[in-house]
């Protein structure tokens, strides 16, 4: 086994001991609402799930491999303790102590762990990535940046966010994809949004590169129909009618894709932060005759369209499809409503990765870093950090408006180096 291997394999076993010690330390109030679906899930059955009502915080707006995934960590810590407590009675050396932690902290560990364990295994593929497209010596320094970034453990460990989920199965359909196995890629993705819709903001380029590398009609065919099977397969168990596909798209219209708050941002630092100046403004509100909600889109779109556009003039490379995806992804979380600080976390696996090609990102990647977590710390406060709860409070939220210019000035400054890039890779090509 190389040196290499044995210094990856050592930091993933540290990274894992170190984010359970976090998961233990925060219980965010968004776990109540993951941890009672799981409950009700397993009490009520799936069939008829996300139709059911009395719900202990709110109703479902998780797709169903989220759901399964609650029930199914529900299901395991429910007998745990009866189990814990039987070693109790028969091994006089087992420590007591246990018992009570478990019953106290046990469910939320092993809902942290599915976050956790994705995280070490979004590290994986990018090691993976680099060694199977010739940087090897850039592969564990990459994996390393990607874990030590506080964005990462403070997400998944502290919070407990499924996010590392969702980008988990984004990224490998990515890679999968940019290894031209379309016919992998498609039901990888669907995964993806099976667990969460974040995703999709994504699919115009992944939509774009798959034409670019020109498949066959075969592969899309395989890809599509290998895609639909994994949809209903998922969700075939919470509705088991023969209209389960207009079921699914009433499912992601009505209760996914909208959310729980019509607000122009959900305590994202973007645009409508700096246009809401900080306060909670519905996305009805019109501007020039369009609602807020429709200018999002338009601008995203827009944005989207010319990234690809360029992407598609320039002769295809890897690391310029992994940056068009970093350009749409940050678009969305800009200027489209309803945005949660989160949705930002999908452009930092694949930036992460991007660093190996372009190093002069890096000072863009720090300073997005510190912005993103100082996000999620705005409005939660864990760890009680007085000087960043005054910092962040200051004249009634001053600050996080200044923070959203600081995403939009980096976020002209990646759209910058990109076009320029490509330019000159044309003008070279000439």
């Amino acid at each position: 086994m190389k040196k290499q291997t044995i210094f990856f394999i050592v930091l993933l076993v540290i990274s894992l001991f170190f984010r359970l010690f976090l998961s233990t330390l925060a219980h965010h109030g968004d776990l109540n609402n993951n941890i009672s679906w799981g409950q009700l899930a397993s009490e009520r059955g799936l069939n008829g799930f996300y139709e059911s009502e009395d719900w202990s915080y709110s109703a479902p707006n998780q797709p169903p491999l989220s759901i399964m995934m609650f029930s199914g960590i529900y299901k395991i810590w429910k007998p745990s303790a009866g189990f814990i407590w039987n070693l109790n009675l028969k091994i006089k050396i087992f420590p007591s102590k246990w018992i009570w932690f478990w019953d106290e902290k046990g469910l939320l560990i092993l809902i942290k762990s599915t976050a956790i364990i994705a995280d070490l295994g979004i590290s994986i593929l990018l090691y993976k990535f680099l060694k199977r497209n010739g940087r090897e010596r850039q592969a564990f320094w990459i994996a390393l940046i990607w874990l030590v970034n506080p964005i990462t453990w403070y997400n998944s460990s502290i919070w407990g966010q499924s996010d590392p989920i969702v980008n988990f199965f984004g990224v490998l359909s990515l890679f999968l994809l940019l290894d031209r196995k379309l016919t992998y890629a498609l039901p990888t993705m669907a995964i993806s949004i099976l667990f969460k819709g974040s995703l999709a903001v994504l699919l115009p380029g992944f939509l774009v590169i798959s034409l670019i590398q020109k498949y066959k009609v075969k592969e899309w065919i395989l890809g599509v129909g290998s895609s639909l099977l994994v949809i209903i397969a998922s969700c075939i168990w919470f509705h088991p009618k023969v209209d389960i596909l207009s079921w699914i798209f009433n499912l992601y219209q009505k209760r996914i894709f909208p959310g729980e708050i019509g607000d122009l941002t959900a305590n994202a630092f973007n645009f409508w932060n700096i246009v809401s100046k900080g306060e909670k403004v519905l996305d009805s509100v019109k501007y020039f005759g369009l609602s807020a909600r429709a200018w999002g889109f338009v601008i995203f779109s827009i944005i989207s369209l010319v990234t690809l556009i360029k992407l598609a003039k320039t002769k295809f490379k890897k690391e310029n499809a992994i940056f068009s995806l970093v350009i749409i992804g940050f678009a969305s979380f800009l200027f489209v409503t309803r945005v949660h600080e989160r949705y930002l976390y999908p452009i930092f696996p694949i930036m992460t990765l991007l660093l190996t090609y372009k190093k002069k990102l890096i000072p863009l990647y720090i300073a997005l870093s510190v912005v993103f977590l100082l996000n999620m710390f705005n409005l939660w406060w864990y760890p009680t950090i007085n000087t960043l709860f005054n910092f962040l409070t200051f004249k009634e939220g001053f600050m996080t408006i200044v923070l959203s210019w600081v995403n939009i000035v980096i976020f002209v400054s990646l759209c910058v180096i990109y076009f320029l890039d490509l330019k000159n890779e044309k003008t070279n090509t000439k």
